[in-house]
This record gives C-alpha cells, structure tokens and sequence, in this order.
C-alpha cells in the first residue's frame, strides 16, 4: 500500500482509536510504525500518552523499561525525534538512576536506554549523569560495566579527571576493550597524560596497540594517539 493511501486510512481510522484498548505491546507493530510515518496525530498522541501513564505506575514501568517491547522501543525513539520529554519523569528517572547504581548488569538494549534517557528534563538528566561519573571511576565496577555505562550515556558524560594511579589502571584496562563503542568513546577524551608515569604511559600504550582489532578500525585517531605517547616517552628520556 502506497503511503498516500495509508495516510487516508489512518485517518479514516482515527475516530476509532478510543477502542484501542490493548496493552502497548499487544498492538500490531506494523500498525504504530505506520502511524508514526504517516504523522497520523491522533494515533501518535494516543501512543505516546499510553507510555505516559506507564511512566506514572512504578511497578510497569520498571518492568517496561527492563523487557520492552518492539513497540515501547518505536514510540520511545518517535518520542526523543520529536524532543518530547515526559511529562511525569519522576518514576523514570529513579529507575534509570537504579539502573546506573545497581542495574548495568541488566540485559536492556542500550539504545532503548539512551532513548529513555533523552525523554527526561534536563535537570533529571543531569542527575543520571552525576551517577555515571560517580560510577565510571568506582574500583568495584568492572569493565563490563564501565562499557555499558558509555554505551548507554556516553554521548553525554565524559571521562572524569583521571588522578589518581586506580583511576588510570581503570582506563588503561578499558583501553584495552574489544567494545567498539567503549574504544572509540575512550579515544574521544582528552588526556592529561604529562602526570602520567613511564609505567602508567607504557601500559597504556600496550593497550592501545593491542592486536584485539577494535582500534584499527579508527587507524588515523589511533596514529594520533600513540604518536603522542612517543612523544611523551622522548621527552621523559630527555628529562
């Protein structure tokens, strides 16, 4: 069917929509893809409004926002194009920050979390992203977990200052990653490597040079960063 005459009847269709009574997960998906893609408003308005009110109930929205369907999945991403925020977010915020704290062990899709995340005001965004740099840097989380925190908010937190030796045996063991997201997200910081030490910079740059794979997918940022590291170790030498 052409998208002029799925336009129509969506349409058409429209004065039914307060006989939807399913369940947001229960309606076929072709269905709530097309009306989205056809910007048929009522249908989107009433999707939108149905996650809404799951946002409103602790107990479904927990378990919502830990097995979505393919269909909360489409309105969260419609939602986020569009810069809606929910409207109620209080419940949504204190699950994503559970999941920050307690939850990166958790198999959820990181897009749909990343998508969850920009449906939140600015000031509970912040919040999360508070956690995440209390997070990152904790000795007890492990590198699993560090790599899905930048999968999930990466695009929007950035490495902590890196002072302490802990900090960077941290981030020398990320480097070291065969995630590509959590490689190329490293690579984007900025790095005060002049208080690093010979050993520190040495591993650092094992594991950079590592034959994992990841980093020579990036060949010309990866040249840049360990022509830098010889450039700390000449200077060292000179010192």
């Amino acid at each position: 069917m052409g998208e002029s005459r799925k336009k129509d009847l969506l349409s058409f269709l429209s004065g039914w929509k307060k006989f939807i009574e399913e369940p947001v997960e229960d309606i076929p998906h072709d269905f709530v893809f097309d009306s989205f893609e056809c910007e048929t408003a009522d249908f989107e308005a009433l999707f939108i409004s149905r996650v809404e009110s799951i946002a409103q109930d602790e107990n479904e929205w927990e378990r919502v926002f830990k097995n979505p369907s393919i269909n909360h999945k489409l309105i969260a991403e419609n939602m986020r194009e569009r810069d809606t925020c929910l409207k109620n977010s209080k419940i949504p915020s204190n699950v994503l920050a559970e999941f920050v704290e307690f939850g990166l062990d958790w198999e959820i899709d990181a897009k749909w979390v990343n998508d969850v995340f920009f449906l939140l005001p600015e000031d509970s965004r912040d919040r999360v992203i508070s956690l995440c740099y209390l997070q990152f840097l904790r000795e007890n989380i492990t590198t699993k977990q560090r790599e899905k925190m930048v999968m999930c908010f990466g695009d929007s937190f950035s490495l902590p200052i890196v002072e302490k030796s802990i900090h960077r045996a941290i981030c020398v063991e990320l480097a070291a990653s065969n995630n590509s997201a959590a490689v190329q997200w490293l690579d984007r910081q900025s790095w005060p490597l002049d208080d690093w030490s010979q050993k520190e910079l040495r591993a650092f740059k094992s594991s950079i040079d590592s034959s994992h794979g990841e980093y020579k997918k990036l060949p010309g940022i990866v040249a840049k960063r360990l022509s830098k590291l010889t450039e700390f170790f000449e200077r060292k030498k000179e010192d």
